[in-house]
């Protein structure tokens, strides 16, 4: 599996896949995602022809609370298993769950893709989320895995850390 070439991310930056870390290098200037229309974001997307698009696709318009657009991204029959425990069966799942969840105030706030491999259907990557619930904000790293038919999501698998990272030095933090 080889990671996306930043130069392939370069070129769809109005999209929003363009990560923090080149726009700290000053390689893009990144528009913030409430700029970007779903045409705009749609006409990127589908001119990528890059078999990882589908996913972050879907995580753009979860930041946009698009619920039509994150739904066009699956297939009628999806898995959907989030990393604190729900399983989600099919787009009406995931649909339910997003109309509840945005619906009592849950916010995508941002969810950058830090890296990503794909071998055949089978993508994997990995970001940083944030969001609001409830009134408060949160942020952490996590995975994805999830498998293709077609151009739509099938199944998709998150996974999150349990506790912030750090660099041993000989002891475990408590």
């Amino acid at each position: 599996m080889a990671p996306d070439p930043s130069g392939d991310r370069l070129a769809h930056a109005s999209c929003g896949l363009a990560s923090l870390r080149e726009e700290q290098r000053g390689l893009i200037a990144r528009q913030p995602p409430a700029s970007l229309g779903l045409p705009a974001c749609r006409t990127a997307c589908q001119s990528r022809k890059r078999p990882d698009e589908p996913t972050a696709c879907l995580y753009r318009r979860l930041r946009r609370h698009d619920i039509a657009g994150v739904l066009a991204t699956l297939t009628d029959d999806c898995v959907v298993t989030e990393c604190y425990g729900p399983v989600y069966h099919g787009r009406q799942g995931v649909e339910q769950w997003m109309r509840a969840w945005f619906g009592a105030g849950g916010s995508v706030d941002g969810w950058e893709i830090t890296s990503q491999a794909n071998a055949g259907e089978t993508l994997v990557m990995e970001w940083i989320f944030s969001c609001t619930w409830q009134g408060e904000a949160a942020t952490f790293q996590g995975a994805t895995i999830a498998r293709l038919e077609g151009e739509k999501i099938a199944y998709l698998r998150e996974y999150a850390t349990s506790a912030p990272l750090y660099d041993w030095t000989g002891t475990w933090r408590d």
